[in-house]
């Protein structure tokens, strides 16, 4: 079996593709027609030696987070804490019994780790320690977001979506989709939209816990959310399309069309324009 099938095996286990190496470049705007890009030296390199890099987080206090994990069944399923200013590890987390899919810090300063082992860990970073195991996902936890309240939300392969009390490891669950959950974001009104394998975005009322409204214009799985500053969203999907939203009246804009392979990542520059990443091994900028 060759290494390709392995990776598309695996993939498919864990239900994410963010693993495809992109050269990141330095993008000039000589003028508002003309992109010219300049590639990129490399300053650094942190070494895990182990395993592939799934998941990384900027900690408060300017330190790194990373979760490992990868398909050729390592030994290393650690988070490690990284110093940037000495570019060395600090320490590392051991405690999932498999792949680290997902970090996000919580605003107390502990750390929130979601895992193919089908649990979310709370760790408390001074001591180094694990305070809290949550598991009852019956699949990989894909994505991990905290709430403006300081609930946690994760989404699973079990098809749920999970809102934890994490002091206490209460929870409640959203149910809707009918395929993994693998993006999650808190709109600026308060609701939650996310992403799935069945094509749609649902936005949920965190009040009612039932569905608002669900987007179905995808023909594909939904991997990124963002929310423009204008207040649409923008969602990229494996069916190579990048989709604007109007949240007011709940309808499909228009659809960007440029990428041949799967939209894996989304972000908005600071001058309004949409950045695209894909497993087409470009970013585009629309």
């Amino acid at each position: 079996e060759s290494n390709f099938a392995k990776i598309d095996k695996y993939i498919s286990k864990i239900g994410t593709l963010n693993f495809f190496p992109i050269d990141l470049s330095f993008i000039n705007y000589e003028n508002k027609n003309t992109l010219k890009t300049e590639l990129l030296k490399c300053e650094s390199t942190l070494k895990t030696n182990h395993s592939w890099v799934n998941c990384l987080v900027l900690l408060q206090d300017g330190r790194l987070a990373s979760g490992s994990g990868d398909w050729a069944g390592s030994s290393d399923k650690t988070i490690k804490i990284w110093n940037l200013s000495t570019l060395t590890e600090e320490f590392e987390l051991k405690g999932h019994l498999d792949d680290v899919l997902s970090l996000v810090q919580l605003s107390d300063g502990r750390l929130a780790s979601g895992s193919l082992d089908m649990s979310i860990k709370i760790w408390d970073l001074e001591t180094k320690t694990q305070e809290l195991s949550l598991r009852v996902h019956e699949g990989n936890v894909q994505c991990l977001l905290q709430l403006s309240d300081g609930r946690l939300v994760s989404g699973s392969g079990d098809k749920t979506i999970k809102i934890w009390d994490v002091d206490f490891g209460g929870y409640k669950t959203l149910l809707g989709h009918q395929d993994r959950v693998r993006a999650l974001i808190q709109l600026q009104d308060g609701r939650l939209a996310s992403g799935s394998n069945d094509n749609t975005i649902m936005i949920w009322n965190l009040y009612s816990m039932k569905i608002d409204f669900t987007l179905k214009e995808h023909v594909d799985d939904v991997y990124c959310l963002i929310q423009l500053r204008d207040g649409r969203l923008a969602s990229g999907s494996r069916d190579h399309t990048i989709k604007i939203w109007n949240l007011n009246m709940m309808i499909l804009e228009f659809s960007l069309s440029g990428h041949s392979e799967c939209v894996l990542s989304l972000i908005q520059l600071r001058d309004g324009r949409l950045v695209s990443g894909s497993s087409d091994k470009t970013i585009k900028v629309w």
